[in-house]
């Protein structure tokens, strides 16, 4: 790992360009961005980065007129984490250095410290530009009303349909991770944002058992036309009028 402080915003977008074993010498020897930095810190190397935290501070302050008025010119912070060990057969697939710039707010530029872009790069070079995930973190208040007051409270997203999963589904393209297994297999279309859905990634394990109930209500046959009453008949009409317009 090799911090950059005050680098060229130019310079930085363009790290699509450099091919893997480039970034990896240059992050190693130090020429890498050399000519585009204000101050470069020290190589860090270490055999496990899981569980460590790092303190990175620059050899001087660096002065918020260095980095200039917005829009800038220069990043406050570039952090660049690479793997060791990378052998030349490896798949091109493998993930193998991550890129982020860093805010620092300061006196010119107010917006809060923060990650701001990031790049992954594979190990073929191609470099990928990592998007935000939008997760719903409220829960419904009808929810919020039936839980008790002594149950711990679920970290986890909760479905945006049943409420009563975890969200495990990041829908794309819109990049909604807002539904379960059990749900996403019956939708064609995201239910926050209405946009269709064209593909999807799992950000977590979905749950074996399924809430009370919900097994029951999924599995269950529909009944037959015959054997309903006209209050299921106009339910059944209404669903699947709302199926043809792309409600569900």
């Amino acid at each position: 790992m090799r911090c950059y402080w005050g680098l060229n915003c130019s310079a930085y977008h363009r790290c699509n360009e450099l091919r893997w074993i480039d970034l990896f010498e240059g992050g190693v020897d130090g020429t890498l961005w050399s000519q585009h930095t204000l101050e470069q810190g020290e190589l860090f190397q270490s055999d496990s980065c899981e569980g460590l935290r790092f303190r990175a501070v620059p050899c001087a302050p660096i002065e918020s007129s260095k980095l200039g008025n917005s829009p800038r010119q220069r990043l406050p912070l570039v952090v660049v984490m690479m793997r060791d060990g990378v052998s030349s057969n490896c798949e091109d697939t493998q993930v193998v250095a991550l890129l982020s710039a860093v805010h620092i707010a300061d006196g010119i530029c107010k917006m809060d410290t923060g990650i701001v872009t990031q790049y992954m790069k594979q190990a073929s070079g191609r470099t990928c530009a990592l998007q935000p995930l939008y997760v719903p973190m409220e829960e419904a208040v009808g929810n919020q009303d039936a839980r008790s007051s002594n149950e711990p409270s679920n970290p986890e997203p909760l479905c945006v349909v049943c409420q009563a999963s975890s969200a495990t589904h990041a829908l794309l393209p819109c990049r909604h991770t807002c539904v379960c297994g059990a749900c996403f297999s019956k939708l064609d279309a995201c239910p926050m944002c209405r946009r269709r859905i064209i593909s999807f990634f799992m950000v977590g394990e979905e749950s074996r058992t399924e809430p009370d109930g919900l097994a029951d209500a999924v599995d269950e046959a529909p009944r037959p036309w015959r054997d309903m009453g006209w209050g299921q008949r106009l339910g059944r009409l209404n669903d699947r009028l709302n199926a043809w317009v792309g409600m569900y």
